[in-house]
């Protein structure tokens, strides 16, 4: 009975350290799935400017300032008028303190419109590789148990490359 019962705490720690490790890669390929789509939106409101404004080329930071002609905080944007044009001055940045990636006005003091695109991430980097072009890079982290009930942490780390139509 004792090596049965070692064996089944094995598989079952073994099964547990698995799906957590499944859970955290899923929540990570999630966050990196809303980026993506939002920061495509960029649109340079002329010929000779781009849509993204921060970081420069070749920098990395943890915020990314763009600019794009829907109001994506908006439930209810107003239709685009392409004779009368308005672009909104958006940004994705990382909150240190409650590790979550918020998407807010880039000019309001006190941003009352945001937008949480991920929680629970332990890094975001933006590297602006060229002039159209990011490299995405976002790390999640879980705290968990072993088996024999000490604490333990697992990362898991994803990064993408995304172009901005021009």
């Amino acid at each position: 009975m004792t090596v049965a019962l070692f064996l089944f705490n094995q598989v079952g720690g073994a099964s547990y350290l698995g799906s957590s490790q499944l859970e955290l890669q899923m929540h990570t390929r999630e966050i990196l799935r809303r980026l993506g789509p939002t920061l495509r939106m960029a649109t340079a409101p002329n010929s000779a400017m781009t849509g993204i404004y921060t970081p420069d080329i070749g920098a990395t930071t943890s915020t990314v300032v763009f600019s794009c002609p829907e109001d994506l905080l908006s439930q209810t944007p107003p239709a685009f008028n392409p004779r009368s044009p308005v672009y909104y001055l958006l940004q994705l940045r990382y909150d240190t303190p409650s590790r979550q990636l918020i998407l807010e006005d880039f000019y309001s003091p006190t941003p009352t419109r945001q937008q949480i695109l991920g929680r629970d991430t332990q890094l975001f980097q933006a590297t602006r590789t060229h002039r159209i072009g990011l490299r995405l890079e976002v790390e999640c982290q879980k705290q968990i148990r072993d088996i024999s009930g000490r604490p333990k942490t697992i990362k898991f780390n994803l990064a993408d490359s995304i172009q901005i139509p021009e």
